[in-house]
């Protein structure tokens, strides 16, 4: 589903190197599959979506605890 809201993003916005980076993962993840057996496709797919998903929730969340400046802190701190 992640994929295919990046990739109607990208379109929708006229990302195109966005587009191409996103095909071109697609193309290699593709590869990665098919260069593995076929008994060990989807555990490696399993184990690969929950880790990326766990590191996800984990920068989720640290940047969720950071500090966010307002407009005029932003303006007097000159960033």
């Amino acid at each position: 589903n992640l994929h295919i809201i990046s990739m109607v993003y990208a379109l929708k916005n006229k990302k195109f190197h966005d587009v191409v980076g996103l095909l071109m993962y697609c193309a290699w993840f593709g590869t990665m599959m098919n260069i593995l057996p076929a008994q060990e496709r989807i555990p490696f797919l399993f184990i690969a979506y929950i880790t990326a998903g766990i590191l996800h929730v984990q920068l989720t969340i640290s940047h969720l605890a950071t500090d966010a400046f307002t407009a005029e802190e932003d303006e007097k701190l000159q960033f």
